[in-house]
């Protein structure tokens, strides 16, 4: 368990924001966390046990160049666009690719329910910020390093719901 503080006013966003869709979320033991509201060089993704509200992992998160380049100002549903989504998600299978080992994920709402057609995935970064393993711009997609990478895969695929806050 990553020794990190997960505020409970974020728990009880996750909460409220999971409810309508709690018959699409098939794995009810984790979740994902991301606040966009926290600059790229702040860790802004965590890896929640539901059921403890322990934090599994704590990290870094990449979002989209086009979106905004301290923090993400502009989202879109739009194929081709290269922003960052936002909203209510769930995981889905692994894969290897482009990057290494990644993991789709589906939009569960209006405003993000093209995800899966954009390819927006989670991967490892490409990009790495003064040469360390810090995550800063994708073309949409959710990139951390590769060993946090893996962890969130094997914590969260296949039906965890994810919730990226603004």
């Amino acid at each position: 368990i990553t020794p990190c503080y997960f505020y409970e006013e974020y728990y009880e966003e996750l909460q409220v924001q999971m409810r309508p869709f709690d018959t699409q979320i098939k794995q009810k033991d984790y979740a994902i966390f991301i606040d966009y509201t926290k600059p790229v060089f702040k860790k802004r993704l965590w890896v929640i046990d539901l059921k403890t509200k322990n934090v599994v992992l704590n990290c870094h998160v990449a979002h989209a160049y086009k979106s905004g380049k301290i923090w993400p100002t502009k989202f879109s549903n739009v194929i081709s666009s290269n922003i960052s989504s936002k909203g209510s998600f769930i995981t889905g299978f692994d894969y290897e690719g482009n990057y290494g080992h990644a993991m789709k994920i589906h939009g569960l709402e209006k405003e993000n329910n093209n995800v899966f057609d954009r390819t927006i995935v989670f991967h490892p970064a490409a990009r790495y910020l003064y040469g360390i393993a810090l995550p800063i711009w994708t073309n949409g997609c959710f990139a951390t390093s590769r060993l946090n990478m893996d962890k969130i895969i094997k914590f969260t695929q296949n039906g965890s719901f994810i919730y990226v806050s603004v």
